[in-house]
């Protein structure tokens, strides 16, 4: 992820970031309507930090959409839990097949 974010052009993005006792755990990144990445510190899986993003994101920000990884099945099974639904599927300029998925 670090290496990422060094190369990524992140200047269109709005960025929601957790905290637990005053150390950063976790953000979360939105463009428009789409979150672009979510990231929770491995050892902080399971506490609630992205879901606590997510919605905040949702109530704050009018968030509608995001892609994940098809291969990521953790994160498409905590999206569907979050209340996202579909699953159109296409290939990004990376060569990655990604799964579309927005609320209803």
């Amino acid at each position: 992820m670090k290496d990422y974010l060094k190369n990524a052009d992140l200047t269109e993005l709005q960025f929601l970031f957790y905290y637990k006792n005053k150390k950063l755990v976790g953000f979360l990144g939105f463009h428009d309507d789409i979150i672009e990445m979510l990231f929770i510190d491995p050892q902080y899986f399971r506490q609630k930090c992205g879901e606590k993003l997510i919605k905040k994101a949702l109530n704050d920000f009018n968030i509608q959409r995001v892609e994940v990884n098809k291969d990521n099945l953790n994160a498409i099974k905590f999206y569907k839990k979050m209340g996202f639904k579909g699953n159109k599927e296409y290939v990004d300029d990376f060569g990655y097949t990604l799964i579309k998925l927005e609320l209803e």
